[in-house]
């Protein structure tokens, strides 16, 4: 397909917002790749009360913007050659989670996913307390520490990822080395 030049002014006021310069110009996929995971991400953090998700979407943002950026400065050959493709900005990130897309998916991510469940069902139940009572008050304790606990678990489990494939990367250099000596 074939992407034509569109007005600079509007693809610099659309770079604001993830991926929309990317669909006026035509390039639909890759601006999809870019909007939902923000809105998406934004979505979860507002229903969870999880300030600290936004800083994902805080990375999106900068990306689209200098993405879409860099788009409009391309050349007339450039634009004509760049196909429309989901825009791969986390691989390296999400390297660590790879085994999500394997069929044996571990069991707590299957528990992590019922916590999430329940803990949006239970916290449509707030209205019920009086907000003076020793109910409502050990309620709300519980169900605005839950997120953050299972957020902190997860960034633990991420880091751990991180430094076992560090671990591993290093090991394998090692024994490369041994075996260039030998």
């Amino acid at each position: 397909m074939t992407h034509k030049r569109r007005n600079a002014f509007w693809s610099f006021v659309f770079a604001f917002i993830p991926g929309c310069t990317e669909m006026y110009w035509g390039f639909m996929k890759m601006g999809m790749s870019l909007l939902l995971p923000f809105t998406l991400i934004a979505a979860i953090a507002i229903a969870l009360e999880i300030e600290v998700i936004l800083f994902v979407d805080i990375v999106i943002y900068v990306y689209g913007f200098f993405h879409a950026r860099n788009l409009v400065h391309m050349s007339d050959e450039e634009l004509a050659e760049t196909p429309d493709e989901p825009v791969q900005m986390f691989d390296s990130i999400t390297k660590p989670f790879d085994f999500i897309k394997k069929k044996d998916i571990p069991k707590w991510v299957g528990a992590l996913l019922v916590v999430l469940g329940i803990y949006i069902v239970l916290n449509q139940f707030n209205y019920f307390f009086p907000y003076d009572s020793a109910a409502y008050w050990i309620y709300e304790r519980v169900l605005s520490l839950l997120p953050k606990c299972v957020a902190a678990g997860l960034v633990i489990r991420f880091g751990i990822a991180l430094i076992a494939g560090k671990k591993e990367e290093s090991e394998k250099e090692i024994e490369e080395v041994k075996k260039e000596e030998n």
